[in-house]
């Protein structure tokens, strides 16, 4: 590694971040405990497929889950694992034992209670400026400091899952039945006026498989009026009335001036899969041109961010976000978030994109601790990316610094108006 490598890496320590997607409790941002960071799930699911059984899992049984960390030394995770427990807790392991737990707990419970420990974590160490949480739409509105947290509302189960169920909830939240597609208007506006003053995005999940048509309110009405008596719908029913719903966010995210987060490239749950996941990276090879027809073209006053799981798609979306102004890629998802695909996605968004259309990072973090792990990680590959186009001639190491900034802390305040 060149002398340029680690000067840019240096560098990048002292540009502040925005992370566009978390799992945070605002409430409680910090690990409380071991398991909340040893057991995070994307470790959880490493040990799994190494031999850890689902039952030492769902009980937390770390002795057992120490037992195969030799195991996962390998991976990129432990390596985070590693970044956060010697840097924020000073601990200088260069591995986890299962003859040390009870030190590492002393240690790691000791620190979270100090004063000003999460303050430490995000502005000191992590250098963060905001930190979106996920607001459930069924669930209460948490309490939270708005100056360094903002909302990022979930609507999952009312496309990809759309069930009774979750028309049921949706009814509850805003005060309505809901029967007809007047009344589902009705609702999805009410969250929307719910939630107005506490999110900057709305995002959903979609499965590799899900496509969506031009809606035709009089099928959509019979599919919703059969989900609503309890009958079975057929999949075009379901496309239908999920289609439906996907073109209101997608109006309600224009009259709201909100960006609308489309997470892709993850088939979920899979039968068989590791716990506690059970989730594996699939593509639909027509998804993105149905989407460029029915959603980014047509709603051009929408900015749609994407979150990519997938590797296989990288250069299908960067093409996306070359041709559509209103679309943007951001981060690596999960089963992309590796030092190899991190780099070389890094590297093709760089050299295809205009430096204003691309988030770098997000976490995907549940406790502030694992949001510094892995911007340590992205921040690496970064270093590696600009030093590679320094060293080639392409940038000069000043432009790379500025692109930087860029990437980790300007276009997201820019894209979600921060």
């Amino acid at each position: 590694m060149s002398s340029l490598f680690y000067d840019i890496r240096e560098r990048l320590v002292g540009i502040p971040i925005v992370d566009i997607h978390t799992h945070i409790n605002p409430e409680k941002p910090h690990a409380d405990k071991l398991e909340n960071i040893i057991l995070y799930h994307y470790i959880a699911t490493e040990l799994a497929t190494a031999g850890v059984s689902r039952s030492a899992l769902e009980r937390a049984d770390m002795v057992e889950a120490l037992k195969r960390m030799e195991l996962i030394r390998n991976t990129a995770t432990y390596w985070c694992l590693l970044k956060i427990m010697n840097d924020l807790y000073g601990l200088n392991l260069e591995k986890l034992k299962p003859e040390e737990l009870s030190e590492v707990r002393r240690t790691i419970e000791s620190a979270f209670k100090s004063p000003g420990w999460i303050e430490r974590i995000l502005h000191r160490k992590i250098k963060a400026e905001k930190v979106f949480i996920t607001l459930d739409y069924a669930s209460p509105i948490p309490k939270y400091d708005p100056t360094i947290f903002v909302g990022a509302l979930r609507i999952d189960p009312l496309i990809s899952r759309l069930s009774k169920e979750s028309l049921d909830k949706l009814g509850k939240v805003v005060g309505i039945q809901i029967t007809t597609l007047r009344d589902l208007d009705d609702g999805l506006d009410g969250i929307f006026k719910v939630f107005s003053r506490y999110f900057k995005t709305v995002t959903v999940s979609l499965q590799p498989e899900e496509e969506f048509k031009l809606v035709n309110n009089e099928e959509a009405e019979d599919a919703l009026k059969r989900m609503v008596e309890g009958l079975p719908l057929k999949e075009q029913q379901f496309r239908e009335l999920s289609s439906y719903v996907i073109y209101k966010v997608a109006s309600l995210c224009q009259e709201y001036n909100v960006v609308f987060q489309l997470m892709l490239g993850v088939r979920r749950p899979v039968p068989g899969a590791s716990p506690p996941d059970y989730a594996i990276v699939a593509f639909n090879p027509n998804a993105l041109t149905n989407y460029c027809k029915v959603l980014f073209s047509r709603f051009k006053d929408v900015k749609f961010d994407l979150i990519l799981a997938n590797s296989i798609q990288s250069h299908e979306v960067t093409v996306v976000a070359k041709n559509y102004s209103n679309v943007y890629f951001s981060g690596f998802w999960w089963y992309s978030f590796y030092p190899y695909i991190m780099r070389m996605g890094l590297l093709e968004r760089m050299q295809m994109l205009p430096r204003n259309k691309v988030n770098a990072f997000f976490s995907d973090a549940y406790v502030v601790e694992w949001i510094y792990g892995k911007v340590c990680l992205l921040k690496e590959q970064l270093a590696y990316a600009l030093a590679d186009m320094v060293e080639h001639g392409y940038y000069d190491k000043d432009f790379s610094l500025e692109f930087a900034e860029d990437l980790l802390y300007k276009n997201p305040v820019t894209i979600y108006q921060l």
